[in-house]
């Protein structure tokens, strides 16, 4: 079986899994350094076989070129994962040409007005295959009417967070409690700059 996985973005980079055998498609959405060569060079994860250089949300250049790519390379399935632009491109691109899709992070909504969550709704019922982190993340797929090929495996992120530990565990790692904040009616928040030593950056 070829399987493409297509990737743009930090979130996507850290989810892949090295062990599967994929062709690695990355779309150029993050593009910087920090962003991207980063990920790959230093948690050992696969370089992609392409790049798209579509850099920022470039969302029709993404189709187009993730399209003509994909009718050349005739994978027998793609996977995306969660809600970025390259993943919306990957799953319209395939479905365009009647290649299956796999969404891994299927089901999660926010119920917020953002860009993100229409992209999460539409990827959701074009993927033929929707891969879930939880029961609720189910359960919202099933409120949609989305009831088919629909399977709950667990959070992703847990898993990459296990995978990298130990590449990246040095002699003080206990030290430290990694939390990652996101949106921004999440962290426009004064008060977090005035607990002890926490800082926003």
């Amino acid at each position: 079986m070829k399987i493409f996985t297509i990737v743009g973005t930090r979130p996507n980079f850290i989810k892949i899994d090295p062990s599967l055998p994929q062709t690695i498609v990355h779309t150029g959405q993050h593009y910087d350094y920090r962003m991207n060569q980063v990920f790959f060079s230093e948690l050992e994860i696969p370089k992609p076989k392409f790049n798209l250089n579509c850099k920022g949300n470039e969302l029709g250049k993404m189709i187009d070129r993730l399209t003509k790519l994909l009718k050349k390379e005739r994978p027998s399935l793609v996977i995306v994962f969660g809600d970025t632009h390259s993943s919306l491109a990957g799953a319209l691109s395939a479905s365009y040409l009647n290649i299956p899709v796999v969404h891994i992070e299927a089901g999660l909504r926010s119920y917020q007005p953002m860009p993100e969550e229409i992209n999460r709704v539409l990827i959701d019922h074009l993927a033929k295959v929707k891969i879930c982190p939880n029961t609720y993340a189910a359960h919202n797929l099933l409120r949609e009417g989305i009831t088919k090929d629909v399977y709950v495996v667990g959070d992703p992120s847990f898993d990459s967070l296990c995978r990298f530990i130990p590449i990246k565990r040095t002699r003080n790692w206990r030290k430290y409690i990694l939390l990652t904040l996101h949106r921004n009616f999440n962290v426009d928040n004064k008060n977090f700059n005035s607990v002890g030593d926490f800082r926003v950056g």
